[in-house]
This record gives C-alpha cells, sequence and structure tokens, in this order.
C-alpha cells in the first residue's frame, strides 16, 4: 500500500513538474480578443487598486483548468512568486506613497514591470481606517511580457478615447460606514506585440453607479456588490458598459473568482453579452448564444 502510494505522489509531482516548466509555453499567444482584452483590463483596474490597500502580492496563480493545474497550484505555488512592492509597503510622508519599478517580477519570471505608482491620501498620515478618509492612486507603467511577449502601458494620464472625451486620474476609494467606494477617474492601457497595437482601451466608472465593496478589500474578504464601469475599445470604435453583480476574490487569485457582469455595447458593436467568472482568471462571455472562454493573465 505504501509503495503504490509512494508511485502515485511520485506520478502526480512529475506532472506537477511538467506543468510548471510549460508555463511560459502556455503564455507565448500572439493575439488577444476584444472581449478578453476589455474583461482583462476592467478586471485588473479594480483588483490593482484594491490590492494596493490590502498589502496584496502581486504573485498570481495560473487559471485552473484541470486537475493537474490544481495539484500545480497546492504543491508549487512559488512558482508564480512576485518581486514587485507594493505603493502600500513604502514609507508615508505627508500623505503620500509611492513606488518605482525597474523590470521586477509580476507573478511570473517572464513578466516584468517599470514604472511607478503613488497613493495620495486625505490623511496626512496615510489613513483610511475613519469614514470618509480617501486615497488616489496613479500610476504610469509597462508590463512586459504578457500574451507571447508583448508589452502593455498603463497610465492614468488625461488622454482621449475614441469619441474625444477627455479621461484620466486614476482610481480613487473612499471609505464608507460599511465596506468602500471605488470610483475609476480614468485609465488608459495599450497593447503592443512586435510593433502592432492589438487594443487600446480607455475606461472610468459611472458617476452615478461608482463601485461599491461590501467589507474589507482584502481578497479573500472582498465583495464588489455592484456598481458600472465604462470601457471604450479606441481601435475597435465600439464601448461597453460592466455592470457588476458580488464579485469575489480568494487570497491566491488577483482575479475575481465569482460573480456576474453584464454587458451592453454601443457604437460600432451594440447589444448585451454576460460575463461569469467561473475560477481563477477563468471566466465564460455569453452573447448571441454563443459562449467565449475568457483566460485572464497579469495581476496590477
Amino acid at each position: 500500500m505504501y509503495k503504490k502510494s509512494l508511485i502515485i505522489i511520485l506520478a502526480m509531482t512529475s506532472l506537477v513538474l511538467v506543468n510548471c516548466s510549460k508555463a511560459k509555453t502556455d503564455e507565448e499567444v500572439s493575439s488577444v480578443s476584444d472581449s478578453t482584452a476589455l474583461i482583462e483590463s476592467g478586471v485588473t483596474a479594480i483588483s490593482g487598486a484594491a490590492d494596493d490597500q490590502s498589502e496584496t502580492s502581486y504573485a498570481v496563480m495560473t487559471p485552473v483548468k484541470n486537475q493537474f493545474d490544481l495539484i500545480n497550484q497546492l504543491l508549487l505555488p512559488k512558482c508564480y512568486a512576485a518581486s514587485c512592492s507594493r505603493a502600500l509597503d513604502s514609507t508615508c510622508s505627508s500623505g503620500i506613497q509611492s513606488t518605482s519599478f525597474s523590470s521586477c517580477s509580476l507573478g511570473s519570471s517572464r513578466v516584468t514591470v517599470n514604472g511607478n505608482i503613488q497613493l495620495a491620501y486625505s490623511s496626512s498620515a496615510c489613513d483610511m481606517s475613519a469614514t470618509g478618509n480617501t486615497v488616489t492612486r496613479t500610476y504610469n507603467y509597462s508590463i512586459t511580457g504578457p500574451r507571447g511577449g508583448g508589452v502593455i502601458t498603463t497610465s492614468s494620464n488625461s488622454h482621449s478615447d475614441y469619441e474625444n472625451n477627455q479621461i484620466g486620474g486614476g482610481a480613487k476609494i473612499t471609505r464608507l460606514a460599511a465596506g468602500y467606494k471605488m470610483e475609476i477617474l480614468g485609465k488608459h492601457k495599450v497593447f503592443t506585440l512586435n510593433n502592432k497595437t492589438l487594443f487600446d482601451i480607455s475606461m472610468h466608472s459611472d458617476s452615478a453607479n461608482p463601485l461599491v465593496f461590501s467589507g474589507s478589500l482584502v481578497r479573500n474578504q472582498r465583495v464588489l456588490a455592484n456598481g458600472k464601469l465604462i470601457l471604450s475599445h479606441n481601435l475597435a470604435k465600439y464601448s461597453t458598459t460592466f455592470t457588476m453583480t458580488n464579485l469575489k476574490w480568494t487570497s491566491v487569485c488577483c482575479h475575481p473568482i465569482e460573480g456576474q457582469i453584464a454587458v451592453e455595447y454601443s457604437g460600432s458593436k451594440t447589444g448585451a453579452a454576460s460575463v461569469t467568472f467561473t475560477s481563477c482568471g477563468m471566466a465564460q462571455l455569453e452573447k448571441d448564444g454563443q459562449t467565449e472562454q475568457i483566460e485572464l493573465s497579469y495581476c496590477e
């Protein structure tokens, strides 16, 4: 019995090691669908701002697709450790915390970051414990490596979307009596691969329907109860409105693992769709009777 158990364990370990070694080839994807680009951009904008208030590592497990992925995550999570530090971990100086990145790793040795993030608080002590306290997260950084070695540039600077709307300002979080309110004031994200721009996305939250979290911002206690996020696909010239319903996270994943997003399209693309998160980094989009599998990548 012992011998059989040992053989099974060794076989499983071998599969895990092979699976871990394949992580690089799994990332070698040369394109990204419009749906994936929009969902990933929206989700990472929200997760990144929340994680920067909960002292959460950038480390991320890979999407769980089968039992071997699950074994991999349980036995070898260190395959996906991160070396980038959070701005929240820096010294507070007159209500400001900041961090700079210089080719640090972001959840994978193949994904690195360069740039900076700043947190500006309404409290000179960088405190968010009192109702009404706020923090605004601004940034300029690039992520190199996702999806076949491309470069994602991310900025909170003011810019124009395809309809010439001025968008910018980063993300603002306000402490509520019970929970938190998040406003994506404005974010711009561009993905290039082999000198070709594959997507250019602008986003901001709906001022009348900000993102509202119940409870804590810590991942395993985080629930995005409701709110709307508006994203513009500047290359394809259409916009989407994401309406969030009970998105939930887990401590080992920077992406939602449960919850739904209702999607409304306008511009060159119209209609509606729904997104359901099924596990770490995995979701399903349903539109016009068709199902698209969405696989999310990096953390922010």
